[in-house]
């Protein structure tokens, strides 16, 4: 990675304006899966058996018709043996990406009433998200026995054995991989523009007020490449023979439906050509954006020489009163094959959206000091808060909060707050795209020739007794649901509750230590119903809640085609619940002529992490606890113990050790252990205004550790959690003048 910053400012010859610039741009290089050895491969199994699994959309062509399963071999086609496609290399673990922004503040003071100010920012991203090849994704097509493109074994095995003669057609679904196209990408961008203005400044000796506007958009675009085009796939595998010539052709070309049309041929050892591959390929194309406008006005006001006041304080209240007013706006505007579904490897159609939402919010905070140099109390002081928000929605919400704290003395101080709060859905939950995602699960107990649970419990999730034994299973262990926003969400409302204390003993201020205990409730929260816990709950139950909410397809499946998927799309849970300690301590040891060292500990332990899918449902604790319903992993307690010592050399040394506590598996016996990072860095000041930063991070190279591809979020670990790369270096330098 690269990254390069600049900032310079000036000011006006009279003081009294100053303006700064500044620019950036940086590099990302990609990496994909292919690069780490623990990623080459999507893993199936457990760490003292491992063996590389992957998708059954294999690139030799895999049939199914009836009962039966075939696979090409050749010129043959044989009963299918299990074998899968390893998607994992080309997948990133990081994806390419450049950004360059612009931007600019800007003030300028008038007098003691007015001092104007500004901002200004433009943020350009682009990116690649690369997957593995398109293809054929278990489609169902219409199969000539009079193809001309079959041979003999071929005929014999799909057609003759099956009792279907040379003038017969019938439906098979297939899958195949495009290992003769490149991998499926899209290409990112995001350009973005900001604007804020305003005015500042004094009304009177005791009030400031503050007047803005801000203006943003965000303009995205999105070109996908290299997908495959359902529609072409279908009709060229439709082939029949030209009555003329005897050659092969599409059934639509020869009617012509489809004069372009060229068959895809998959039934001859490197039958495949670039003329074929130019017909089935489908560009995609997508735009969108995002805006925002807001206006913000707020006074604030120091009560202190009036007589409203605490009679054991000298000092009176502060308060503040304010209004906004903000509205967004979200834009999606797919082309023809986006919204149709057409696209192979997308899953199912996006649709477009145009949303908007506002709200007029009327604010106040006031902080009072209670009491002042008492003998129980050095000072005490209350902070009180209060918002009203009405949302073009209909929706009105009420958030308040209650706040005390109460410095003992110089060296102790305890404080405790309680806010009550209702919160909108934002204007993504809302309006999102509807369209089909990828789940990971072990398997679907209702697939296979043996499944795991009984035909009485798969016929709740809509498996007929004639499907019940002869369900394809996904060997990759996806599986599709529906994601999207939700217009008619609720707002969810929340109470936090806090308290702690901090302590300063008299050790010439070298010591300190804060603990502070927090419970925080959300009920009606915005989220999803985990689709493995609708299925599970569809299977366990029988329940319409759960049951309508799993969609197989015409095979029984949830993951072929568009039709087979589980709703999860945003909805009002049930509720949230996190209570847990946060501690943070630093502490210096001085070395006279050595300099010093310093401590800094932060640290979180979860006691509750619980999750109420639905009401009356089971309640799901998470805490020390991953997959499932739980996700990624949630440790009880997690820190960052950083070291640094500052010598007197014009050089800062530092050690940060990050611990990750151990989880347990939610359903088996896959836990996780402790996990343990160490980073260094050093700084060195050089010339006169110069700085050189140096470091790595994950200074042991302790891998991620390893779980099943389907159980993971992306090269059999959680990246997002865990150091998936390795050890990482770097260096830069800073110049001041």
């Amino acid at each position: 990675m690269n990254d390069y910053s600049l900032i310079m400012g000036a000011n006006s010859a009279d003081g009294n304006g100053n303006v700064t610039i500044y620019a950036t741009y940086r590099d990302i290089q990609g990496i994909t899966q292919d690069n780490r050895e623990n990623s080459a491969c999507a893993l199936a199994g457990s760490p003292d058996n491992w063996r590389c699994s992957g998708s059954a959309t294999i690139p030799d062509g895999l049939w199914l018709a009836g009962n039966n399963a075939w696979v090409h071999d050749g010129a043959e086609f044989i009963n299918y043996d299990g074998r899968v496609y390893n998607y994992a290399p080309l997948n990133y673990f990081q994806r390419p990406d450049t950004r360059t922004t612009l931007g600019g503040f800007a003030k300028y003071y008038v007098n003691e009433h007015a001092e104007f100010f500004a901002e200004v920012g433009y943020m350009k991203d682009h990116s690649l998200a690369q997957i593995a090849q398109s293809g054929s994704f278990f489609l169902d097509v219409n199969f000539n026995c009079s193809n001309p493109l079959l041979s003999e074994d071929q005929y014999q095995t799909m057609c003759a054995d099956r009792g279907y003669g040379a003038d017969d057609s019938f439906s098979a679904t297939f899958a195949k991989r495009n290992v003769e196209g490149g991998p499926r990408y899209a290409d990112l961008q995001h350009i973005s523009h900001r604007l804020v203005a305003g005015v500042r400044g004094e009304i009177s000796r005791d009030w400031t007020y503050d007047v803005s506007f801000n203006a943003g958009d965000v303009a995205y675009s999105e070109v996908y490449q290299n997908d495959l085009s359902n529609t072409a796939i279908k009709r060229a595998l439709d082939i029949v023979a030209d009555p003329e010539t005897g050659e092969a052709v599409c059934r639509s070309a020869l009617e012509g439906l489809d004069p372009s049309c060229v068959p895809w041929n998959v039934f001859q050892p490197n039958g495949i050509n670039d003329e074929q591959l130019a017909y089935l390929t489908l560009p995609l194309y997508a735009k969108g954006e995002t805006q925002l406008r807001e206006f913000n006005a707020y006074t604030v006001g120091d009560l202190s020489m009036s007589d409203i006041k605490s009679p054991w304080a000298y000092m009176g209240p502060s308060v503040l009163f304010g209004y906004t007013h903000r509205s967004e706006a979200l834009r999606y505007e797919p082309d023809s094959a986006f919204q149709s579904g057409d696209g192979a490897g997308q899953g199912g159609p996006s649709v477009p959206v145009n949303g908007d939402l506002s709200v007029d919010e009327i604010y106040t905070e006031i902080q009072i000091p209670l009491v002042t140099d008492a003998s129980f109390a050095d000072t005490m002081i209350l902070d009180l808060g209060y918002r009203y928000s009405d949302y073009s929605t209909g929706i009105d919400t009420d958030t308040y909060k209650v706040a005390l704290g109460w410095d003992v003395t110089d060296t102790f101080k305890l404080r405790t707050s309680f806010q009550s709060a209702v919160r909108h859905a934002n204007i993504r939950e809302l309006f999102q795209p509807q369209g089909l995602n990828l789940f990971d699960m072990a398997e679907d107990p209702c697939a296979g020739s043996n499944p795991t649970a009984s035909f009485e419990a798969c016929a709740n999730t809509g498996v007929t007794a004639e499907q019940y034994g002869s369900i394809f299973d996904n060997p990759a262990g996806q599986y599709n649901y529906m994601q999207g926003g939700n217009p008619n969400l609720d707002a969810e409302t929340s109470e936090t509750k806090a308290i702690g204390f901090v302590w300063r003993p008299h050790l010439d201020n070298d010591f300190d230590i804060s603990v502070d205990y927090f419970d925080i409730d959300v009920e009606n929260a915005v989220g999803i119903v985990d689709p493995i816990f609708s299925l599970d709950q569809c299977l366990a139950t029988g329940d319409a809640t759960y049951c309508d909410l799993i969609n197989r397809n015409d095979n029984g499946s949830i993951w072929q085609g568009a039709e087979g998927y589980i709703t999860a799309t945003n909805v009002n849970i049930g509720y949230l619940r996190r209570t847990g300690v946060d501690i943070n301590s630093n502490y210096i040891v001085r070395l006279n002529d050595m300099g010093r060292l310093k401590f800094n500990l932060v640290g979180t332990y979860f006691m509750n992490f619980d999750e109420l899918p639905q009401p009356g449902s089971d309640l799901i604790e998470c805490a020390g606890i991953w997959g499932g319903s739980c996700g990624s992993p949630n440790p009880e307690w997690q820190h960052n113990l950083r070291s640094t010592w500052v010598t007197p050399w014009d050089m800062t040394l530092s050690m940060n050790w990050r611990y990750l506590g151990g989880v347990d598996h939610i359903s088996s016996d896959f836990d996780l252990g402790a996990e343990n990072y160490v980073d260094l860095t050093a700084q060195f000041s050089v010339l006169a205004g110069g700085q050189i930063n140096v470091g790595v991070n994950n200074l042991l190279d302790n891998d991620a550790p390893l779980v099943p591809n389907q159980l993971g979020d992306n090269g059999n670990t959680f990246p997002s959690f865990y150091d998936a790369l390795g050890r990482y270096f770097f260096a830069g330098f800073e110049y001041r003048f």
